[in-house]
């Protein structure tokens, strides 16, 4: 009886020791303590799962930056006539575009072309109606030179306008003399500082004035680019009586007792043989060449075009004439 006691107890203590030896496996006292008893640590080692590879969706491409049409600044000359002139500009009003350039940046000489200015600034500073008397200094200008004049006679009474038409269309020097006396209040370097503050404020930033009518031939001259000469033709054109004067084929000023009788015809020759031509001014001198700014209109479409330093009178209006045919081609559609 007395072995069946000692028998559970030894079972108890057994019990006992496996459920301490399960706690102790995990802390760090189990192996002196196991040892103690006999017992060995198991070494667990730890399962760890994979991370599941992610499926990566590439990014797409960025998107090519959009390529910019540049409109080149040169227009097409495909086409183009071939012309003598050194320099050459041809714009159409309406749509602001260029048509045409030949070194239309290159400060030249341009001769009477300058006269365009004097007649603005008479426009802008004077009253056509006023009466001015034709000075004799005005005659010694010219006296001894080559100039084109409005063969004015000293002490003749004429009108501002008047004098403009003799500006204009003969390209007289002693009409400009008289102009830049007037209007610089006697002074015609007070009037050239004029001409010059104009062209500044026009944006003619190529253009250099030393007289009203671009007539000096030696040391500095008068000198603007073909391009400059289109803003300013663009710019007067805009003047109800410059346009007028530019396009009339002749004036004639009737004698009275205050002033001889007088009768210009233009030197616009294409005038009379093209058809719309608006006009505006010739010019020569020997260094200028030939050179020649024209307006004209067809069918809605209103070109400005400007020639320097053409090899003849002849070959200007050629040079002039197959601009503006080749310029309203291209703008009909028709080339």
């Amino acid at each position: 009886m007395k072995k069946k006691p000692i028998l559970l107890l030894s079972l108890i203590i057994v019990l006992v020791l496996g459920m301490l030896a399960s706690v102790l496996a995990f802390t760090s006292v189990a192996n002196p303590l196991l040892a103690s008893f006999g017992l060995r640590k198991v070494q667990v080692t730890p399962t760890i799962m994979p991370h599941p590879t992610a499926t990566l969706t590439p990014s797409p491409p960025p998107s090519p930056s959009p390529t910019l049409e540049i409109t080149p600044t040169v227009p097409s000359k495909q086409n183009a006539p071939a012309i003598q002139a050194e320099a050459a500009y041809l714009f159409e009003v309406n749509s602001g575009k260029a048509l045409f350039q030949q070194k239309n940046d290159m400060p030249l000489p341009v001769a009477s072309t300058t006269k365009m200015m004097t007649a603005v600034l008479a426009l802008e500073n004077g009253n056509p109606d006023q009466r001015i008397t034709v000075p004799e200094a005005a005659i010694d200008h010219v006296q001894g030179t080559d100039a084109s004049t409005a063969q004015l006679v000293a002490g003749d009474v004429l009108t501002l306008l008047d004098l403009l038409y003799g500006l204009m269309l003969p390209s007289g020097a002693d009409a400009a003399y008289t102009i830049a006396l007037v209007i610089g209040d006697g002074s015609v370097d007070t009037f050239i500082q004029m001409m010059n503050a104009k062209a500044q404020a026009l944006g003619m930033t190529q253009t250099h004035f030393v007289d009203a009518d671009g007539l000096t031939i030696e040391g500095d001259v008068s000198t603007s680019t073909a391009d400059d000469l289109v803003t300013l033709a663009r710019y007067a054109m805009t003047i109800p009586l410059f346009a007028e004067i530019a396009k009339s084929p002749a004036y004639e000023v009737q004698a009275t007792s205050t002033n001889h009788r007088y009768t210009w015809p233009s030197r616009v020759t294409l005038l009379s043989s093209y058809e719309g031509l608006l006009g505006i001014k010739t010019g020569y001198t020997g260094r200028a060449g030939y050179c020649f700014v024209f307006a004209a209109v067809q069918d809605d479409h209103y070109i400005i075009g400007a020639i320097l330093h053409d090899t003849s009178l002849s070959q200007r209006d050629i040079d002039a004439t197959a601009l503006l045919n080749w310029g309203f081609a291209k703008l009909k559609g028709t080339l």
